[in-house]
């Protein structure tokens, strides 16, 4: 299985973001490919919250336009239901204290958590989850 971050997502979405190709080509490889998809509720929830954000975008999404974009997602081929089972408690906190994380990269520590939980890569601009030993990251690259 293969979840995409948060900035895959945000770069495939926006055509003026500058990961806009690289991250369209590989979500669109990924979303009608053989591969399971998964998109946590946490990804879902932080793609709405910034692409409509005015403080990020001058033009920001509508929210028609964010959800257009998650649904298409979700009847893609490989798209497949996230898991509902919770991380515990503990999965959590050695994410967190792996990586050393505080602040914003609790996030990270949660979905890299999530990821190792149910043996999911995590596809990402992201350098920082290089941070978590045991979670297999699809790193793209910048163009």
């Amino acid at each position: 299985m293969l979840l995409p971050d948060v900035n895959v997502l945000v770069a495939a979405h926006r055509p003026s973001h500058p990961h806009h190709e690289s991250a369209s080509v590989f979500l669109n490889e990924a979303i009608n490919g053989t591969e399971a998809v998964v998109l946590p509720d946490l990804v879902a929830t932080g793609f709405v919250r910034i692409v409509t954000n005015s403080r990020i975008f001058s033009t920001p999404s509508s929210i028609d336009e964010a959800f257009g974009f998650l649904r298409a997602m979700e009847s893609a081929p490989a798209w497949s239901a996230m898991p509902r089972a919770a991380v515990d408690l503990h999965t959590f906190e050695s994410a967190c204290k792996e990586s050393g994380a505080t602040g914003a990269l609790v996030t990270d520590a949660y979905l890299a958590a999530i990821a190792i939980a149910f043996g999911i890569r995590i596809a990402s601009f992201d350098r920082d989850f290089r941070k978590f030993d045991q979670l297999a990251v699809v790193e793209l690259a910048a163009e």
